[in-house]
């Protein structure tokens, strides 16, 4: 009796240091992949220039300032981009025209891109004392991934210099659904201009 006793927590201490294990391994696996959730890109950091009325500002157009030649991003890729700041300036009420159209202001975009790698180290000590437990485990992993910084102009004609500049980072990761890239791109639009214009209180934040 007392033998079938001492497996019995024998087998559970052993049954709870798996569970341990396995909670140990998901975390690492989760910390080597990237989901849609995980690319949100940060806050915007806004500067702009002081005495320019931005008030004025009513019709614009958008338009990717990468060099021809540049293959950072995808043609289609670069269309979401364009759609999704076009839907964000809308959403401010701003009117978007094409790029050969008279405009109060012209918005030019680009995106700066580098690998880093994350260094994660895992260290599990067996919260229970028995003869069968193992030692300590020690696990590390290398994550490495793609971070990208996303620019946005907002150009003068008159002054053919930019008044205002957004500039968010995040990481960036291959997105096989457009439509899922499109929603991800939508949200970094909306952040990047939820500040706009200068001054202007909009859904509880300044």
């Amino acid at each position: 009796m007392i033998f079938a006793m001492a497996l019995l927590a024998d087998s559970r201490r052993a049954a709870r240091f798996l569970v341990l294990i396995l909670m140990l391994t998901v975390s690492s696996l989760l910390a080597s992949c990237t989901t849609i959730d995980d690319l949100i890109f940060s806050n915007a950091r806004v500067d702009y220039k002081k005495d320019y009325d931005f008030d004025s500002i009513e019709v614009l157009s958008v338009s990717c300032g990468l060099a021809p030649d540049d293959d950072t991003l995808s043609p289609g890729q670069i269309e979401r981009v364009n759609l999704a700041l076009t839907r964000a300036l809308e959403g401010r009420g701003m009117k978007v025209v094409s790029g050969d159209e008279e405009t109060d202001a012209q918005v030019s975009w680009h995106v700066v891109v580098k690998e880093q790698s994350n260094l994660r180290e895992y260290n599990a000590q067996s919260y229970y004392q028995c003869w069968r437990c193992g030692p300590s485990i020690s696990s590390t992993s290398t994550v490495t991934y793609t971070q990208g910084t996303f620019v946005v102009d907002m150009i003068d004609p008159q002054l053919s210099k930019s008044v205002w500049r957004g500039v968010m980072q995040g990481r960036l990761a291959d997105v096989n659904s457009s439509n899922a890239q499109q929603k991800r791109f939508d949200k970094a639009a909306r952040q990047m201009f939820v500040k706009f214009p200068p001054g202007v209180f909009i859904d509880g934040i300044y």
